[in-house]
């Protein structure tokens, strides 16, 4: 595997699972093999790259897909109440914001429990930023190692690491208020962009989330889909329907 020739088979059976499941034929298999693709490229990165952890929700929104997947199967199969697979779409989407949410949450708790009150009142994030800029990641911007420079931004930095620990916390809210939705969405992705500005991070994973955090069904309701049982029932009703209209000899 760890060969020019390998790895570069790896990268094309990993589009090629993820361009079959795109498809919708077979997608509890496909997904299933895109699935494991994915984990081993996935690892090989993190055994030599940084260690980040920008993709992983991603990753693990691909399990949750197939996961709910296999689900549909089974109970189209062996459930009492027989329903097409796919017909309850929106729980895999829920499932997969609310393992979104309960990443910030984890992260803003360990920072809170594990670093507790030096954190937030010393220079950590003057030290974080430098020591990220210095290690370049994919990106590099040339803008974090001269924080220490800029007192101002220091202090900026400094100030917000609580109020966004505090929305990291808070992240499950997302679940139940639309409102906070809408004011969550603005600030974690202004945190983002300075990440990748200061810090040279960039969860752009997370950002293309944050997607499912939008309700477009109600902004678009040619989006909504109907229930398969009204769809069955118009179906079963049209041919009375259009009988009744024939004469009968």
């Amino acid at each position: 595997l760890l060969t020019p020739l390998g790895l570069a088979l790896l990268i094309i059976f990993t589009v090629w699972a993820l361009a079959l499941c795109l498809t919708n034929r077979a997608f509890p298999i496909t997904s299933t093999v895109a699935s494991i693709l994915l984990t081993v490229y996935a690892s090989l990165v993190r055994g030599f790259g940084p260690a980040v952890h920008t993709d992983v929700v991603l990753l693990l929104a691909m399990y949750v897909l197939t996961g709910f997947a296999w689900a549909d199967v089974l109970q189209f199969k062996f459930g009492r109440q027989k329903a097409p697979p796919g017909s309850w779409s929106s729980y895999p989407l829920v499932t997969i914001i609310a393992l979104l949410c309960l990443s910030y949450t984890l992260v803003g708790f360990n920072r809170i429990l594990m670093g507790g009150w030096p954190v937030f009142s010393g220079n950590t994030m003057e030290v974080w930023t430098i020591d990220a800029s210095l290690r370049g990641y994919y990106f590099n911007t040339g803008i974090g190692w001269h924080v220490a420079e800029w007192p101002v931004v220091a202090l900026f930095l400094k100030l917000g690491l609580p109020g966004i620990t505090c929305f990291e916390v808070t992240a499950p809210l997302c679940l139940v208020s639309s409102h906070y939705r809408w004011i969550f969405l603005p600030v974690m992705l202004s945190f983002h962009l300075l990440s990748l500005v200061f810090m040279n991070i960039f969860f752009f994973d997370d950002m293309f989330l944050y997607l499912l955090l939008i309700d477009w069904s109600r902004r678009f309701p040619i989006l909504r889909m109907r229930p398969a049982s009204t769809a069955s029932s118009h179906r079963d009703q049209a041919p009375v329907e259009a009988s009744s209209a024939v004469p009968t000899p």
